[in-house]
């Protein structure tokens, strides 16, 4: 764990570049990284696996870059648990092989938001490749998405407070390849966030 959530031992400005982590365990509250009130730091090129979430982040302005996320149990990815999930990016990164999600954006408090997944690629998450709740003005580009597991590739929850009628979710410039029931988008309610997508190639199945 890096930093805590007392708000007095906030980690600034911290990288970590290169290395593998891996968390055997599956108990309750597992992981191989957890960052805890982190702003502008970053994580550079590594191998995160295992636990109930692989890699686990609270904090703003965040830089993830080309990291390997794999065999999360609930998800490899959680941003926004403590509430703080803003303006985080995630550069080049494969996210594969969780119980769970891939990426797992539900803020628990408060609405997160400028979350960016630009590049990589998602394949085999269980329930599905990223999932976004309660997060305002999230970008996913250019990430190549194996939907042939039939999990979804992005899937669209609410909102805390106000509900949006802006577009807070883009999708552009992504490589789908669908499995026979797979859902490259999928809403879960009436009431999901509201997203846009432009010029992605999906290449096969019925997605």
């Amino acid at each position: 764990q890096i930093g805590d959530s007392s708000g007095i031992r906030d980690v600034l400005w911290f990288h970590i570049f290169g290395g593998s982590i891996i968390q055997h365990s599956t108990a309750a509250g597992s992981g191989a990284v957890k960052g805890v009130h982190n702003y502008a730091c970053s994580y550079n090129h590594m191998y995160i696996y295992g636990g109930r979430i692989a890699f686990e982040l609270d904090g703003n302005a965040n830089t993830i870059d080309t990291c390997t996320f794999r065999g999360g149990q609930d998800s490899n990815v959680k941003a926004g648990s403590a509430a703080n999930n803003e303006a985080n990016k995630y550069l080049n990164c494969s996210n594969e092989l969780s119980s769970g999600y891939g990426y797992d954006l539900s803020v628990v408090a408060g609405v997160g938001g400028f979350t960016v997944i630009d590049g990589g690629y998602c394949e085999a998450n269980t329930l599905g490749s990223i999932y976004i709740t309660n997060t305002q003005k999230t970008m996913i580009r250019d990430v190549y998405f194996n939907l042939q597991n039939n999990a979804s590739g992005v899937i669209l929850g609410g909102t805390v407070g106000a509900s949006y009628q802006s577009q807070f979710v883009k999708v552009s410039g992504c490589r789908v390849l669908g499995g026979t029931t797979a859902k490259f988008i999928q809403e879960l309610s009436a009431t999901s966030i509201n997203c846009a997508y432009e010029d992605n190639d999906l290449e096969s199945g019925t997605c």
